[in-house]
C-alpha cells in the first residue's frame, strides 16, 4: 500500500535520509526505532509530504506521491498525525472538526467526515460546544484499557466502569514505582539522584466522578537532598489546600515564601 524507495532527503545542505526504503501492506503496523537525530521524524515528514525528497519515490496504493503536497495527501489516505494532541484549544470541539475537515467542501462531506469521527470517539458527539482545552483525549493502552482517562474518571459508580479506572491508576502507580526505581539505581554524588530529588505525585481530585478535592492522597517521594525525611504516613485536618504542600516544597528547596495560590499556610513535611 505504502512503498518508499531509495529515499533522501534533509534540511537545506544537510542530509538526513540516506536511500531509505520501506514497504507497509493494508493493515500492517510499522514500528520506526532509532536514537534522537536518526531521521524518524525526518522520514515521515517526507512521506507526509512536508519535506521533499531530493530522490528517490514515495508512492501509496500504486499512486506516485513523491513530492506531493501536504494538503493532498488526507484525499488519498495519507495523514501524519502528530503527537502531544495538538489542537486549537480556544476554539470548540466542532470549530477544531471544521478545521481538519477543511477540504471535504460540500456540507455532504463534512457531515459524513464528522461521523466518521464519532464513529471512533462517540465522547465527542456530546462535547461539540466545549473548548478543546477542556478535554483530556490521553489514552494510556498499556493499562489494557482504551478507553480515554478523563472519560474513565466519569464512572457514574458503575463497577464495570470503576474497575477500568483502577486498571489505568494501577498502571500509574506502577510507572512512578518504575520511574522511583531508577532514579535510586542512579548515583549521584553522595548518594543517588533520589536521594538529591523531591518528587510529588498525586491529583488534583479525590473523587473525579464528583470532582471532588478532599481530601488529596499525595506521595512525596525522594530524599531532597537531606531535607525530607521518607516512610511516613501524614494526615493533616480536612480541607488543607494542597498549595499548602507546595509551599512547604518550597521551603525545602530554599525558596521562601509567604503564601502560594491559595494556601493557609505551611506543612511539617
Amino acid at each position: 500500500m505504502l512503498d518508499a524507495k531509495d529515499l533522501c532527503s534533509g534540511y537545506g545542505s544537510v542530509p538526513v535520509l540516506r536511500n531509505v526504503s520501506l514497504s507497509v501492506d493494508p493493515g500492517e503496523i510499522i514500528l520506526i526505532v532509532g536514537e534522537n537525530g536518526a531521521g524518524k521524524t525526518t522520514l515521515l515528514r517526507t512521506l507526509g509530504g512536508f519535506i521533499a525528497p531530493t530522490s528517490g519515490s514515495v508512492s501509496l496504493g500504486g499512486e506516485d506521491i513523491t513530492g506531493l503536497p501536504p494538503e493532498f495527501m488526507p484525499d488519498r489516505g495519507l495523514r501524519l498525525v502528530l503527537d502531544g494532541h495538538r489542537v486549537f484549544p480556544e476554539l470548540s470541539v466542532l470549530d477544531n472538526l471544521r478545521l481538519g475537515a477543511i477540504r471535504r467542501i460540500t456540507k455532504a462531506n463534512f457531515e459524513r467526515a464528522v461521523e466518521e469521527v464519532f464513529a471512533m470517539f462517540p465522547v465527542l458527539r456530546q462535547n461539540l460546544r466545549v473548548r478543546a482545552r477542556d478535554l483530556s483525549g490521553a489514552v494510556y493502552p498499556q493499562s489494557g484499557v482504551r478507553d480515554g482517562f478523563h472519560v474513565a474518571s466519569h464512572h457514574s459508580n458503575a463497577r464495570a466502569a470503576m474497575d477500568k479506572y483502577a486498571l489505568i491508576n494501577k498502571y500509574h502507580v506502577q510507572m512512578l514505582a518504575y520511574f522511583l526505581g531508577k532514579l535510586q539505581a542512579t548515583p549521584d554524588g553522595d548518594g543517588t539522584l533520589l536521594d538529591h530529588s523531591m518528587i510529588l505525585y498525586g491529583s488534583s481530585m479525590s473523587n473525579g466522578n464528583q470532582h471532588d478535592h478532599d481530601p488529596l492522597p499525595l506521595i512525596l517521594a525522594g530524599g531532597a537532598s537531606g531535607q525530607l525525611n521518607g516512610g511516613r504516613h501524614l494526615k493533616f485536618a480536612p480541607h488543607t489546600p494542597a498549595s499548602n504542600l507546595l509551599l512547604s516544597m518550597l521551603d525545602k528547596l530554599g525558596v521562601h515564601q509567604d503564601k502560594h495560590g491559595d494556601s493557609t499556610g505551611k506543612l511539617d513535611v
